[in-house]
C-alpha cells in the first residue's frame, strides 16, 4: 500500500519522494494508493483527461483521497472581465496549459463516471479549482 502519491506531469522536473508522472501510472497497482495528489491536470492533453483521471481514479484504495487542482475556465474568464489579469500572467498561464474545465464540466464528468467517488470538497485558489475526491 502506497501512503501518497503525487501525480505530475513531467517527473523531471518535479523530482520529489513519491511523485510519478502522468505516463508512468501504469506502473501502480490499481486499488493500491491511499492520497493522490494531482495537481497539474490542467498540463494533460484535452483528449487524454478524461481517461488519465479515470486512471489516478482506479489507482486509488477504498476510503481513499483525491486531489484535483485544474485551471478553471470560468474563473479566469471572471479576472479577465474585471482586469485583474495582466496579459504577462495570461501569457504564463497560456503557456504551461494544455487544457482547461469549466465548473459545469468538471462536475458533470465526476457525476457520470462511474468509480464510485464522492465530492468531498471544492476549494479555490485564484483561477484555480481543487476538488478532493473520496473513493467509496
Amino acid at each position: 500500500m502506497i501512503k501518497y502519491l503525487n501525480v505530475v506531469y513531467d517527473q523531471q522536473t518535479d523530482m520529489k519522494e513519491n511523485t510519478i508522472s502522468f505516463f508512468d501510472l501504469h506502473n501502480i497497482t490499481n486499488g493500491s494508493v491511499q492520497n493522490i495528489s494531482c495537481l497539474h491536470v490542467d498540463k494533460i492533453d484535452y483528449q487524454d483527461r478524461k481517461n488519465k483521471i479515470i486512471e489516478i481514479l482506479n489507482k486509488s484504495c477504498m476510503n481513499g483521497s483525491i486531489s484535483l487542482k485544474f485551471l478553471n475556465l470560468d474563473l479566469l474568464g471572471t479576472k479577465i472581465k474585471k482586469k485583474e489579469l495582466t496579459g504577462k500572467k495570461f501569457s504564463e498561464i497560456i503557456n504551461l496549459t494544455r487544457s482547461v474545465w469549466d465548473h459545469t464540466e468538471c462536475i458533470e464528468f465526476l457525476s457520470n463516471i462511474n468509480k464510485n467517488v464522492s465530492i468531498d470538497n471544492i476549494g479555490f485558489d485564484d483561477i484555480y479549482t481543487i476538488i478532493q475526491l473520496k473513493k467509496i
